[in-house]
């Protein structure tokens, strides 16, 4: 199509590829069809996607991985991951295969998985781990 190269700031995922590719070729995506256009972002970077684009939790992404066995064949003692990835902060928590419960105590959670908190706009690079601080406290309940 006919458009010129742009960029979204817009929280994305593979989900909004096949929306956004119709939307770029001038076609209304089914609205039954997963994912979000971000044509219209792409063509005027400050045109809003969602109802409130300025909203940290508004077009956040939940992330689930898990790998059983390492490169080698041996169990990854943390292999599995659930993070919540906002505009602002990535929050998660990497644990194994026996804890995927769903802890009702923070110390119980510390106990049992590797938890990281990272302001995404004051530290960029992730090497601050806010997960342990009195700052990181608010922001942890609230994710």
């Amino acid at each position: 199509p006919d458009v010129q190269l742009g960029d979204c700031d817009a929280a994305c995922c593979s989900i909004d590829l096949v929306p956004t590719v119709l939307g770029l070729a001038g076609i209304t995506p089914d609205p039954s069809l997963p994912g979000v256009d971000l044509s219209p972002c792409i063509r005027d970077k400050q045109t809003p996607i969602r109802a409130n684009p300025d909203a940290d939790l508004d077009g956040a992404t939940l992330f689930q991985f898990g790998q059983l066995a390492g490169t080698r064949g041996f169990l990854m003692p943390r292999g599995f991951m659930q993070a919540i990835i906002t505009k602002r902060y990535k929050y998660g928590r990497c644990f194994g295969r026996e804890e995927q419960s769903q802890p009702k105590a923070w110390e119980i959670l510390r106990e049992n998985c590797d938890l990281l908190l990272y302001d995404r706009q004051e530290d960029p690079d992730e090497l601050k781990n806010l997960v342990g601080d009195e700052e990181g406290l608010k922001t942890r309940k609230e994710l």
